[in-house]
């Protein structure tokens, strides 16, 4: 391993400048800053798309009469860069906009990113004509009339999905390729499922994680989205991959199975930390802007959780604020964290994997949180309120052993 270096700096939305100027000197066992955004996100998906991996580039796979459909995840990372760049590989085959439509599949908790550099209207990227003529649309999974019938998988169950993916004549998939508790690793296919299924669909796929699997194991639920990717006949997708900031590090596109077996590659290259031991004290950043902040925040405590020691410290830099969503909620009101997990998984929230990293990450380590929540909410949910980076800083430069980790939202962390 390495020698750490004495000093780094973890991007975090928490203080005036932005940074966390790390200083922890021979302490430190793990410092993974994270990959840094590309330069130009544009120029990145086009060279993806110039670039295709295993499969004929997008100009050559469609026809001036197709009907597309973008089919976008709600974490996809410089949303508009994608839809420019795609559009560009249209409009070289003659592609009417007319014929172009975009959908953007819905978060756990139903909600989309709703501004920022995830949200707003992704057809922002497009010229101005392609914009006016294109349509957008963010997939309500309790709309009764969103979604029509597929088909039925190998298990005998029935697959809806959201009209504008059915009424296509191609659809691309565009995601964000990151690790996941309950896919192993999403992007590619599984922009369909849950996000633009049915309300059974999403329900469905709750759940509290596999914490006995890596991400390189099979899972149900990723099954399950590239079996749907077979039904549904979606051969090209455009991923790109978040950086510790919140922006691309990189941009891949080309046949869906191929992206995804690259993307593993790369993710396992940029994302995965493993430690030579567990550390007193894990400081984690959360990349800012998220377009779930409490799923992100939550998500990289799970990711500290498996690199402190029992009984030791996370301390958490993120942007987090407002009120919590309805499990986040449960723990608020708890007197134990452990004493939510049984009432989360009968009621089954649609922040039920957040709201159990949560609980599970507080249960393990005390928990000091830089954010912008209320101090009398933070200390309900199990943290101690930090005011300034400097607390911050004095955690850390107290500990005998400390381990840190930029964008800890997309990390797989997994200690020795």
């Amino acid at each position: 391993m390495p020698e750490a270096p004495a000093a780094t700096a973890l991007t975090f939305a928490a203080g005036a400048d932005g940074a966390f100027p790390l200083s922890a000197g021979a302490s430190l066992t793990v410092c993974r800053p994270g990959p840094p955004s590309v330069a130009d996100p544009v120029a990145a998906v086009r060279d993806a798309l110039a670039n295709p991996i295993e499969f004929p580039s997008l100009s050559r796979s469609v026809i001036p009469d197709d009907r597309v459909t973008l089919a976008l995840s709600p974490d996809l990372t410089d949303p508009a860069a994608v839809v420019g760049g795609v559009w560009g590989e249209l409009a070289k085959a003659g592609v009417d906009p007319q014929r172009l439509a975009l959908i953007r599949g819905a978060g756990p908790g139903y909600g989309g990113a709703a501004d920022g550099r995830f949200g707003g209207d992704p057809r922002g990227g497009l010229p101005r004509v392609a914009a006016e003529a294109a349509s957008f649309t963010r997939h309500d999974p309790e709309e009764k009339e969103a979604c029509g019938y597929l088909a039925s998988t190998a298990a005998g169950d029935r697959v809806y999905l959201a009209r504008p993916v059915l009424e296509a004549d191609v659809v691309v998939s565009c995601g964000a390729l990151r690790f996941d508790p309950l896919l192993g690793v999403a992007g590619a296919n599984s922009v369909f499922v849950p996000g633009l299924s049915d309300e059974d669909a999403v329900l469905k796929a709750r759940g509290q994680g596999h914490a006995e699997l890596g991400p390189e194991d099979d899972r149900p639920l990723r099954q399950l989205a590239d079996e749907v990717g077979w039904l549904l006949g979606t051969q090209f997708t455009v991923q790109t991959i978040p950086a510790a900031d919140g922006g691309t590090a990189v941009a891949l596109a080309g046949g869906t199975e191929a992206v995804l077996r690259r993307g593993r590659e790369l993710l396992d290259e940029l994302w995965r930390v493993r430690a030579p031991v567990r550390s007193e004290v894990v400081l984690v950043a959360v990349a800012p802007g998220s377009p779930d902040r409490w799923a992100a925040t939550a998500r990289a405590l799970d990711a500290a959780r498996r690199l402190v020691e029992r009984g030791g410290k996370i301390v958490v830099l993120t942007d987090l604020a407002g009120s919590p969503p309805p499990g986040l909620a449960e723990l608020s009101r708890a007197e134990e964290p452990a004493d939510v997990l049984r009432p989360l998984r009968q009621f089954r929230p649609p922040d039920l994997l957040a709201a159990t990293a949560w609980a599970n990450a507080a249960d393990r380590a005390r928990i000091y949180l830089l954010s912008g929540l209320e101090d009398n909410l933070a200390e309900d949910l199990f943290t101690v309120p930090l005011s300034e980076p400097g607390e911050a800083a004095r955690v850390v430069a107290a500990a005998s052993s400390v381990a840190a980790v930029g964008g800890a939202q997309y990390a797989w962390c997994e200690a020795a």
